[in-house]
């Protein structure tokens, strides 16, 4: 613990404490302290006065709260010391453990390796095979090995890709992606093309990736894109929800309605479903409608000559039609909506 970082530590405890109400339990009388004590119901009580034993309870002041940052200080300053004499033991007791290693010939970091408890097999082969002499024994792919969070065989693997794909091996080695993921990129046809293996790294779909920048890859064995598909659903709804400025749609035309205007209402432009409903329920369905109505005639649209889109108009809206209805017939129903709600004139439509 630096001193610097002790400063800031010993001011929010020192903050904790000072002000802090503290209660301590009495068990007697602090004029008759030699009498005794003896109880009722759940009352302590004196046998020389029969008053009732309080508690005693106050504020910690700043005097304590220094007299307990010096206790605090220390028992850190102790304990401490003790940390740091453990390390010391310990290093000490490692690198004894990887001297005779090195007497022989053995490579310092390769001994040092072992002697914390790496595979032995796995750093035996690294040793071993010629691929790794190429790097300093201090290389992050080589101390990756050494340490246990790669296999050789991994980092042999790595070794392949390295010179053209720094960042993937960097990934692998740090955990952003796993070696199957790697491999499978790789397999696919990725090998060499740096830009897309970047896209990729940062969460783009793979197929996607290859489409665009033009190159054959084997789709089957591509894997999937870093980021998930619940994922990347988020982002992009928190992306429109920033970026889209939503239009609210005017409700004038219903102030001043009562609930059975809205009743009326419901019932002429024959919304489904509305024999169940409470006042509540209507109220919201031919909110409903009415934006359904208003979005898509709002900026001049004109009638929909569409059985299907005029299908999915009427359904945006809640309100009836049916594949059997002949176009012209939708048509006809549509534009009494929009009359019953006010629509035609409010936002002139031309039929």
């Amino acid at each position: 613990m630096t001193q610097e970082t002790f400063i800031v530590t010993e001011k929010i405890l020192k903050d904790l404490f000072v002000g802090t109400t503290v209660e301590i339990k009495n068990n007697v009388c602090l004029r008759h302290p030699n009498h005794g004590t003896y109880h009722r119901g759940n009352q302590l009580l004196c046998r020389g006065c029969n008053q009732r034993i309080v508690n005693l309870s106050g504020k910690t002041t700043a005097a304590q709260g220094n007299n307990y940052i010096k206790k605090v200080r220390e028992k850190s300053t102790a304990l401490e010391a003790k940390q740091k004499s453990a390390e010391k033991k310990r290093a000490r007791s490692i690198e004894q453990l990887a001297q005779p290693y090195i007497d022989v010939g053995l490579a310092k970091p390769f001994a040092m390796a072992i002697a914390r408890g790496t595979e032995i097999e796995d750093v035996m082969a690294l040793w071993e095979s010629k691929w790794w002499k190429q790097y300093d024994p201090e290389d992050i792919l080589i101390c990756s090995v050494l340490d246990g969070t790669i296999s050789e065989s991994e980092g042999k693997w790595l070794n392949t890709v390295r010179s053209d794909h720094e960042d993937l091996t960097l990934a692998c080695i740090r955990g952003e992606c796993t070696m199957d993921w790697a491999k499978a990129l790789m397999k696919a046809g990725f090998k060499g093309q740096q830009a897309a293996v970047k896209a990729a790294l940062d969460g783009g779909i793979p197929e996607l990736i290859a489409r665009i920048q033009r190159f054959e890859v084997e789709k089957k064995l591509l894997p999937p894109a870093l980021v998930d598909a619940q994922a990347r659903k988020k982002a992009q709804a928190e992306a429109q929800k920033s970026t889209t400025t939503r239009f609210v749609v005017p409700m004038d035309f219903f102030e001043g309605k009562n609930h059975s205007q809205r009743k009326e209402l419901a019932m002429r432009i024959d919304l489904v479903g509305r024999s169940k409903w409470n006042q509540k329920q209507y109220e919201d369905a031919l909110k409903n409608a009415y934006r359904a109505y208003y979005r898509h005639f709002m900026d001049g649209a004109t009638m929909p000559k569409d059985k299907t889109k005029l299908l999915q108009l009427q359904k945006k809206a809640g309100s009836k039609g049916s594949k059997s209805t002949t176009i012209k017939e939708l048509q006809s129903i549509v534009w009494d909506n929009l009359r019953w709600l006010g629509l035609i004139k409010e936002l002139k439509i031309i039929k």
